[in-house]
């Protein structure tokens, strides 16, 4: 293990060091903290493992690839002239997301929200009316709220665009495309429901899997057990001093 993994903890706590702890029930479904809610204002992103029901149930459609804001309402807009549900998420002054995702199917949680985000569809234009409402800076999703595992369940939900962000990457080059960012980011941390019971009955302690970019593998950086050691455009990457 090397200084960068000494100083640094794999994502997601490197990017949100108040990163909660993550428990799941039975089901599959996470919970955030102490079983019963989150208190802060935050939404939570977590990715689930392949081996989880709704990943199993839904899919996973792979990484963020938004079709434009135009085509993005007319499909939401073509699916509830059809009688189809629409699920308008409200949003709430002061809340931000925690978690890297890189638009993953995962479960958003926190702030009134429980779903599992299947498919992010695109952002909505601004202005867009949808009944009585207005509606800036929406993204459309196929989602289903939790607990559910009914395929049928699945359906639009409209959630702000900033309770599904990433955090930024300062030092990430300009110009790349989608390959390319994904080349120079490490994949999302896949959490997993671990054998183990939790000391909350019903519920288990969540693994956290994560891995090294494919740039960082290029620099020498590997995971071995649980000694990460990072390459060396990680710490630029997050704005950190080289080392």
């Amino acid at each position: 293990m090397n200084s960068y993994s000494k100083l640094y903890a794999p994502p997601p706590f490197d990017r949100c060091n108040d990163f909660p702890c993550i428990f799941f029930d039975k089901g599959g479904v996470p919970h955030v903290g102490r079983p019963g809610g989150i208190p802060r204002p935050v939404v939570v992103q977590i990715v689930p493992s392949t081996d989880n029901p709704y990943i199993q149930t839904f899919g996973d459609k792979g990484y963020r690839d938004w079709a434009t804001p135009e085509k993005t309402l007319k499909d939401l807009t073509a699916w509830a002239q059809a009688g189809k549900d629409v699920i308008i998420h409200p949003r709430h002054p002061g809340v931000h997301a925690i978690g890297v995702s890189h638009g993953r199917a995962r479960f958003v949680c926190g702030s009134g929200m429980s779903v599992f985000v299947v498919q992010e569809k695109g952002l909505l234009p601004d202005g867009t009316k949808f009944g009585e409402s207005t509606l800036d800076k929406m993204v459309a999703a196929i989602a289903v709220s939790t607990p559910s595992t009914d395929r049928n369940s699945a359906t639009y939900h409209l959630i702000p665009a900033e309770y599904l962000t990433d955090p930024e990457y300062p030092g990430l080059p300009a110009g790349l495309s989608p390959s390319e960012i994904r080349h120079w980011l490490a994949p999302p941390p896949e959490f997993h429901h671990n054998v183990i019971r939790s000391q909350f009955q019903g519920f288990y302690h969540a693994l956290v899997e994560y891995d090294i970019s494919d740039k960082e593998a290029e620099e020498g950086g590997l995971t071995i057990l649980q000694l990460t050691t990072r390459g060396r455009s990680y710490l630029p990457l997050n704005s950190l001093p080289p080392a």
